[in-house]
């Protein structure tokens, strides 16, 4: 099941721990986690840029099967349409990480 948040506040304490959890395990364990993310997208929305934020999701993905597309705020139509059409298009195409 999909869950959107645009904040870590909207997580109550456990979720939070779980996700915390999970990481570490995945971050001990690579190996076990290799395909987790096969034939899956992560799309990182940059606003300005952020070389370690870019660097550690490209990485994460990519040592999970999966692929990163980075798109700049300005050369895309976010700036230009109205979001929900753009983030429903985006959302079709891979997961969205928007980093403003």
């Amino acid at each position: 099941m999909n869950h959107h948040i645009l904040s870590l506040k909207e997580l109550d304490k456990d979720t939070l721990f779980s996700i915390i959890q999970k990481g570490i395990e995945i971050k001990q364990n690579p190996k076990d986690f290799y395909q987790a993310c096969e034939r899956k997208g992560l799309l990182l929305l940059f606003q300005k840029t952020s070389t370690r934020t870019n660097l550690s999701f490209q990485s994460g993905i990519n040592q999970m099967g999966g692929y990163a597309v980075t798109m700049d705020w300005n050369s895309s139509n976010f700036s230009l349409s109205p979001i929900q059409y753009e983030v429903r298009y985006a959302s079709r195409n891979c997961m969205l990480l928007w980093l403003g």
